[in-house]
């Protein structure tokens, strides 16, 4: 059954991790980045990306609002360590992650927002690499995320300026009138963005409570059509 969009908006603001592509795109980096080097035999690098992921787990296990940016931070600090992350490599395995990873009609749908005349944006509370990799790959406008910190090439970590769903919806507010603005997310840190929105989709991979806070709820985005525009 089909699921129509209002018309009159002006922007389309989308998550990007189990939102636009199903799993955490950062952690895609980390596995790619951990088979290279245990193709490698590289012992030292494989022992540090493994203290690393169990940083994170204990991160994620303690649970708070900004976890998920907390455990991001604390992996590719242990990356940095290693000093084998690039600018251009993290790019091309992100690539990589969001071609492989995209969820069913989710590059047609942002297609359709375009044009439909809104501004699209992918903002994430994970790496703006990614976004960046996402935009290059859906055709949106724009990207916000948290920034990598780079010396001389290499890449040594991440700065964080968004931790929580709030900070993300001060970030897109810069950019866009979010009560024009069609948002589409998956979990409680798109909910600010979500109720601030002039409409909100749960996406396929949406949770039970998100669905809830939603205007719409949809399991592909093949399902979405706009109403027409008015003369």
């Amino acid at each position: 059954m089909k699921s129509r969009i209002p018309a009159g908006l002006k922007y389309a603001v989308f998550d990007l991790d189990n939102t636009l592509v199903e799993g955490r795109v950062a952690s895609y980096i980390g596995k790619s980045y951990f088979f290279r080097e245990l193709f490698g035999l590289r012992i030292g690098h494989l022992y540090k990306g493994w203290k690393g992921m169990k940083s994170v787990k204990e991160i994620l296990k303690e649970g708070g609002e900004d976890a998920e940016a907390r455990g991001m931070e604390a992996f590719m600090g242990v990356l940095g360590e290693t000093r084998i992350a690039t600018w251009d490599s993290i790019y091309d395995y992100a690539k990589k992650a969001v071609e492989k990873h995209e969820l069913p009609g989710a590059k047609e749908f942002v297609g359709k927002c375009k044009n439909n005349g809104l501004q699209t944006y992918i903002a994430t509370l994970g790496l703006l690499i990614s976004a960046q990799a996402a935009r290059d790959y859906f055709g949106a406008d724009a990207a916000r995320g948290n920034s990598l910190i780079a010396e001389n090439g290499i890449i040594r970590g991440v700065k964080l300026t968004m931790k929580t769903g709030e900070d993300r919806l001060r970030e897109v507010r810069t950019i866009a009138n979010v009560n024009e603005a069609l948002v589409v997310g998956n979990d409680r840190l798109d909910w600010p963005l979500m109720d601030a929105a002039g409409f909100s989709v749960a996406a396929p991979l949406a949770d039970e409570e998100t669905k809830k806070r939603a205007d719409i709820t949809i399991t592909d985005f093949r399902e979405l059509e706009f109403e027409p525009r008015k003369v």
